[in-house]
């Protein structure tokens, strides 16, 4: 395999990008694989007044950040359009990574764009102070089954059975089930433990815990982050296209969106500016790298049949128990479809990233919680065909056996899509990453009415979620055929 770059038409820094749209050409006497060609960034996250971020400050890179700096892609074929997207691409991108990558990219080499579920550890990754921290997960229950935090910061039921874990000087963050709350606490001794931060809630025998440790290595400097990414233009999957001109265009979101959109928050939302406690995103390089084979052929190629990826958006309202039915047209070769849901304010705040399927909201306690999980039913009816079957009861059914067999399902159709075993080892997420990241339901279809590809079918679908405050937005992505001419 062969990389080339190539370099964008207007030069793209700290003060060019978000102006005007970025345009690329390349000229291939060969075919070429867009399946292993992206493009390549560099970024800066400081502070307003250009200083460097802290671990103590509410700022973190977003997961999965390259996809929301963008609001439209096109790519041209000798002056020819092939392929447009312009419909939610971080939320897009997301799913289709999910989806497509294996554990190994999320969990490794997909940390360049920090794929981590978790803020802390995004956080710490650009801290000035925390280049060199250690990030643990430790299991609900395991040692913490007796702690509790009270409203006043007074921490009880700690031993010696929590304390031989630790050594002193360690940081714990914890987060309540319902998510939100944000308190770090550092061990002082055998039995003592002091709360920097009073919760906002009681913090239970059920929060989850992290270990933060901090090693006496040099801090590194983390202003400049490098992310490599593919545009959501579903042909840029594909193995191979033939030699030709080719021309992509990429229309970067305008400024302050494409700052405020590329990192994520938990206390207050985030505002470009000049002061420390506002937020400076810069892109200073970015190029586009072409894969092709050292032994490259010229196959004459007319046309081909891609997979794309539609979607649209729901925003739903509702009182104490939501019940949420809709009909929509889809391209009569669709053969999955994948549901998720997220806050309606994605994109308007920090608090809300575009690119975790993750609701915040206030539950009876007044705490914030993951309103996603509260979800008791699924169905979706297409051609003939209602999914899942049989559906699902609440009265019999816990949520936490619910969602578990929903993920499961979610990787049956995962494999419908990439042919790979669901269960393969090293593949896809973990239950708690698809929980962490956002849940996603994906339904694949067996009886595919290919024979006509121009026309549409209707679809129905379905959902309740037992919740005080249930306002999101659901967004539903069909997986359809369709055929594009390359001559």
């Amino acid at each position: 395999m062969e990389l080339r770059q190539h370099a964008f038409e207007s030069p793209v820094n700290n003060e060019t990008f978000p102006i005007g749209i970025k345009i690329v050409s390349f000229k291939m006497s060969h075919e070429w694989h867009p399946c292993c060609s992206y493009i390549r960034g560099r970024q800066s996250f400081q502070n307003g007044d250009q200083t460097t971020i802290g671990s103590a400050q509410d700022k973190a890179p977003n997961m999965n950040y390259p996809s929301c700096l963008w609001q439209r892609f096109e790519l041209y074929k000798d002056g020819v359009l092939l392929e447009d997207d312009s419909n939610y691409i971080a939320q897009k991108s997301s799913l289709k990574d999910r989806i497509y990558k294996s554990a190994a990219y999320l969990d490794h080499s997909g940390d360049i764009n920090y794929w981590m579920p978790d803020f802390r550890q995004r956080q710490l990754a650009i801290a000035e102070d925390g280049a060199e921290a250690i990030v643990s997960q430790i299991k609900p229950g395991d040692p913490l089954s007796t702690i509790e935090i009270a409203l006043n910061g007074d921490v009880t039921g700690i031993d010696t059975e929590f304390t031989k874990h630790f050594e002193n000087g360690d940081l714990l963050q914890v987060d309540n089930a319902n998510g939100g709350i944000y308190v770090v606490s550092v061990i002082l001794g055998d039995l003592a433990m002091e709360v920097n931060e009073p919760p906002i809630g009681v913090v239970n025998a059920t929060a989850n815990w992290l270990r933060i440790k901090f090693s006496n290595k040099p801090t590194l400097n983390r202003n400049f982050l490098e992310w490599i990414w593919r545009p959501t233009i579903d042909i840029w999957r594909e193995k191979v296209l033939p030699s030709g001109s080719y021309t992509l265009k990429c229309y970067p979101k305008n400024d302050p969106f494409y700052q405020t959109t590329s990192i994520q928050s938990e206390i207050n939302n985030i505002t470009t500016g000049d002061a420390e406690d506002d937020i400076r995103v810069r892109i200073v390089e970015m190029d586009l790298f072409i894969a092709s084979p050292i032994n490259p052929k010229n196959p004459v190629i007319e046309s081909i049949i891609i997979d794309k990826v539609g979607v649209r958006r729901f925003n739903v309202d509702g009182q104490t128990i939501s019940s949420y039915n809709a009909s929509v047209s889809v391209p009569k070769t669709t053969f999955a479809l994948a549901c998720c849901f997220q806050d309606r304010n994605a994109q308007d705040s920090t608090l809300f990233p575009e690119t975790q399927f993750k609701i915040r909201q206030l539950d009876a306690d007044d705490l914030y919680s993951s309103g996603e999980l509260f979800l008791s039913r699924l169905n979706i009816s297409y051609n003939g065909e209602t999914k899942p079957f049989p559906s699902y009861n609440p009265r019999w059914d816990n949520d936490q056996q619910y969602l578990s067999r929903l993920y499961r399902e979610a990787l049956q159709g995962n494999s419908v899509l990439t042919g790979l075993p669901y269960d393969r080892e090293g593949g896809y997420e973990s239950f708690q990453q698809w929980i962490d990241r956002g849940l996603y339901a994906m339904i694949p279809f067996m009886k595919l009415p290919r024979d006509d590809i121009d026309n549409e079918a209707e679809l129905v679908f379905s959902f309740s979620r037992d919740l005080v405050n249930n306002t999101c937005a659901c967004f539903l992505f069909w997986f359809y055929k369709k055929r594009i001419q390359l001559k």
